[in-house]
């Protein structure tokens, strides 16, 4: 084929390839909404006595209200990370919390592969809230690093103390929403294309 013959069709080409780039950015950029914030709780404690160090961290759709005694496994969809310096069996552990308008309370229910007792927050002996659990100044909206002003735990191995000190750091995220992360990718790609071809020109 005579190469002449294909310039037409290589320039329409080029005017479409042109033209659909901006839209293509336009489209990208103006549809990557962010999604409504969500909220990382980040609980860990120091290595006390033969049980090692320990961090949890749980991620809701939001700041977490008021509200009841929550329990969760260990193995819930809430939970996103456990990092542990003493083996613990995920399935048969769990952690508790619970908002209260000046406080959050943490709680923790760890046991190994023995079912042995790793650590354990006892709650209070009427069992109407967890009076052990430990405690962290903090209104629901309240985000930052927080200290923990009580606790009480117990353990099967030997502790260094029975009231150490944890640290809870809450803090909010923002991800673009699925439709919007694609119509996002769009946009990048229209701004690679057009790049490069201002490079090519």
């Amino acid at each position: 084929m005579n190469w002449m013959k294909t310039l037409p069709i290589r320039f329409a080409r080029t005017r479409f390839v042109t033209a659909i780039i901006p839209m293509a950015l336009i489209l990208g950029l103006a549809s990557a909404n962010m999604a409504k914030a969500g909220a990382v709780y980040e609980f860990s404690l120091p290595a006390d006595g033969a049980v090692g160090t320990l961090d949890i961290k749980l991620t809701f759709p939001a700041l977490l209200p008021t509200g009841a005694l929550s329990v969760i496994p260990l193995t819930g969809s809430q939970v996103t990370s456990v990092t542990s310096g003493t083996p613990i069996d995920l399935a048969t552990s769990a952690i508790g919390i619970e908002v209260t308008p000046t406080t959050t309370l943490f709680g923790v229910a760890l046991l190994n592969a023995a079912q042995a007792l790793v650590l354990l927050n006892v709650t209070a002996p009427s069992g109407a809230s967890p009076g052990d659990f430990f405690v962290f100044s903090r209104t629901p909206a309240g985000t930052g690093a927080f200290t923990s002003t009580a606790g009480t735990v117990t353990s099967d191995s030997v502790l260094g103390t029975s009231t150490p000190v944890g640290t809870l750091d809450v803090s909010e995220t923002s991800v673009p929403e699925p439709s919007s992360a694609l119509f996002l990718t769009f946009g990048l790609m229209g701004i690679s294309s057009w790049r490069l071809r201002r490079r090519s020109a």
